[in-house]
């Protein structure tokens, strides 16, 4: 008879099917020497010779079931291609590296959501080159042999919409240079709500800049946004049409960006007495 978690987790839904409500998966982070980190972007710098590690964390929820007594029988492993760089095929096409899998296990961990989230942690994984890698997750429960080829692994990928967490490990030379990172302001901190789309604010990315392991932030333009003239139906916009620079003022924020107008939200700094 089939268990619920291998009921949940391999036959009720197909890949990209899965109902929330029933199974989830995300949340996942990477740790470089004590430190946790965003999967869209976890920097590390080398010198020659030197070796780091790196640990990958995720989480999965699965409804209705005791966590304590299913976290033990539920297989987990990292995909990573960290030190694999690929290599350039006999035409010069660039070929991706085929990665490995390394084992996680369930972890005690905060998980501030459901008691249902089982968090899961990888076995440290070691750096010895530079470039840029990728890790993701993959879950199985049915108690085989990690080693039986029978075992159909599940991408954390095919249960919700997540993203591989990415890893870029440069020279030490280059960690005194300056960074860049492109934040689009409207995308951070985006919902839906029954009114419709409410659009990131510059606020909101004010609130993540302890996050984002840059010394530079470009933002893509954030005016307003040209329209036709109402009356005469003249395009009003400044810049090429279609470019994110076409906008109608370049001395006006758009206000969607603004969210509320109180500026101390921007700069929470004590301001010197005047």
């Amino acid at each position: 008879m089939t268990s619920l978690p291998n009921q949940l987790l391999h036959h009720a839904y197909s890949p990209q099917r899965y109902d929330p409500n029933r199974v989830w998966a995300g949340n996942l982070s990477v740790c470089t020497e004590g430190e946790w980190h965003s999967p869209v972007l976890t920097r590390l710098h080398l010198q020659e010779g030197e070796r780091r590690t790196v640990c990958v964390r995720a989480e999965l929820y699965l409804a209705d079931v005791d966590p304590g007594g299913v976290a033990q029988s539920i297989d987990a492993r990292v995909w990573s291609d960290v030190n694999d760089r690929g290599d350039l095929d006999d035409r010069g096409v660039y070929q991706p590296g085929g990665g490995n899998f390394v084992a996680a296990t369930a972890v005690e961990g905060r998980i501030g959501c459901s008691p249902n989230h089982i968090l899961f942690e990888s076995v440290p994984i070691e750096v010895t080159r530079t470039g840029v890698y990728h890790a993701t997750y993959y879950f199985f429960v049915d108690g085989k042999s990690a080693s039986d080829p029978s075992k159909r692994w599940v991408s954390i990928n095919d249960i919700s919409h997540n993203r591989d967490c990415q890893i870029v490990v440069s020279p030490r030379s280059v960690e005194a240079c300056p960074s860049i990172i492109e934040v689009c302001a409207m995308k951070v901190g985006a919902r839906e709500d029954a009114s419709g789309f409410l659009s990131g604010t510059l606020p909101e990315v004010a609130a993540r800049l302890s996050l984002m392991q840059s010394d530079v932030i470009y933002l893509p333009s954030f005016f307003e946004p040209g329209f036709g003239d109402l009356h005469s139906g003249k395009d009003v916009r400044k810049g090429t049409l279609g470019s994110v620079y076409a906008v109608r003022d370049f001395f006006r924020i758009d206000p969607a960006l603004v969210g509320d107008p109180n500026e101390s939200r921007l700069d929470r700094r004590p301001r010197p007495p005047r």
